[in-house]
């Protein structure tokens, strides 16, 4: 995967999988020609760097000359992580860097530097926006390399540090968010995790702290809430519009799916959800009933998916954010909003989709909060590596899930409460 010999890497991961080459790719002469028109050359020197983590990146990086290394946030001179292995890549000609938060609005969770003297080409936000949603071939190859970097940095735990006890409410709720919006992250548990206590004493954190948030470099969120690291990692928009054509409530896929339709004929659209794009879908490992993927789609690459074409037609988004009434005002309609804020439209499309049922067992609430869960994510296997798992169901979803957890779980049992 990587360009330049080990002495240049403090870590790269040397096997070459189906996902990993997919996610970097080598454009040719031809493509890089495209991107050229689209952006500029810039000249590197050596260590000069690009992207800082926590920073929003403003442009696509393609190497024409030289080298370029990226690393997680732990690279960027931070000491409290001087002890852990780093994930990291070096990317030659025709090698590009970044993942698909660039496309979304979201920080950088990586170092990005020069390697020696190089040249890139630099191309702005906007023109890579155009080129994923018009150019097929190009835009696919960077648009598919994006969202399997993202799964990849997922799955290995990179870019977000959530420190906090994994039996805590708030802390739950914060990992169900992160997760649920396909963040990369990693939990330092308060009560497993040895090197929570150093950290602890270096951040000089106290009870009220928890659960903070490490951005990257030395940007850290105390007491983070959804809503808060929100604002902080600029997911939501500064204030929702005084008035608008439309309001999606819900962004699973009808809610994404009404959006796009709406702002593809020019109305405004206010979309918003109290947790996450994709919905119920967006934690299925694999839907294969979904019209226009006869091969199956993730539930994560459908909501990434949708919501470039959110962004691509105008419509403001924003998560998490709780509608608690609306109110019918002589013509129009008014959303009045958990934190009194308010939007006042000409429709109102409610797509909240669905509430989860509890099983009727006695003494089940004590466990919601620690061993309990309602989706199989890469959140759920990590929470339960190297422990028994109980699947409760008989549908697609349980199977499924089942399968998801037997590849890291000691043991799966399959609990179908039918008599078949």
């Amino acid at each position: 995967m990587s360009d330049t010999p080990a002495a240049n890497r403090r870590q790269v991961a040397q096997a070459e999988t189906p996902d990993t080459i997919g996610a970097f790719p080598r454009l040719s002469d031809e493509q890089i020609a495209v991107l050229l028109v689209r952006g500029q050359r810039r000249t590197l020197t050596d260590g000069e760097v690009l992207i800082q983590p926590g920073e929003h990146p403003s442009s696509l990086y393609v190497v024409l000359e030289g080298h370029l290394l990226t690393a997680d946030t732990e690279l960027a001179a931070d000491p409290r992580h001087s002890d852990e292995s780093l994930a990291v890549e070096v990317h030659g000609r025709g090698r590009f860097v970044g993942d698909v938060g660039l496309l979304e609005g979201q920080p950088s969770f990586v170092f990005v530097s020069a390697i020696g003297a190089a040249e890139v080409v630099e191309v702005p936000v906007d023109e890579l926006e155009a080129i994923v949603t018009s150019d097929l071939l190009l835009g696919e190859i960077i648009l598919r390399a994006y969202l399997i970097r993202r799964s990849l940095a997922i799955g290995a735990g990179a870019g977000l540090r959530i420190v906090g006890s994994c039996f805590s409410p708030r802390t739950r709720d914060l990992l169900d968010f992160i997760a649920r919006n396909r963040l990369p992250h990693r939990l330092v548990d308060l009560d497993e995790d040895e090197k929570a206590e150093r950290l602890v004493r270096q951040l000089g954190a106290t009870v009220a702290d928890f659960p903070l948030v490490i951005l990257g470099g030395s940007r850290t969120v105390l007491g983070a809430t959804p809503a808060r690291l929100a604002e902080e990692l600029g997911m939501r928009p500064p204030a929702p519009p005084a008035t608008c054509d439309v309001v999606v409530v819900g962004a699973g896929p009808a809610g994404l799916a009404a959006a796009v339709y709406a702002a593809s004929d020019g109305l405004s659209v206010y979309l918003c959800d109290a947790v996450a794009t994709g919905g119920q879908a967006g934690t299925s490992a694999k839907i294969e009933n979904y019209l226009g993927f006869p091969a199956g789609i993730s539930g994560t690459e459908l909501a990434d998916r949708s919501l470039l074409q959110v962004r691509k037609f105008g419509a403001t988004l924003d998560i998490p954010t709780t509608v608690q009434e609306v109110v019918e005002d002589e013509d129009r309609f008014r959303v009045i909003f958990e934190d009194g804020s308010e939007v006042t439209s000409d429709v109102v499309v409610l797509a909240t989709g669905v509430r989860y049922r509890s099983l009727p067992a006695a003494g089940l609430d004590r466990f919601q909060t620690s061993n309990l869960f309602y989706a199989a994510t890469a959140q759920e296997a990590r929470m339960c590596v190297d422990t028994p798992v109980a699947v409760v169901g008989g549908g697609n979803s349980a199977g499924q899930a089942a399968l998801f957890f037997a590849r890291t779980s000691s043991r799966v049992h399959l609990v179908v409460r039918a008599a078949d």
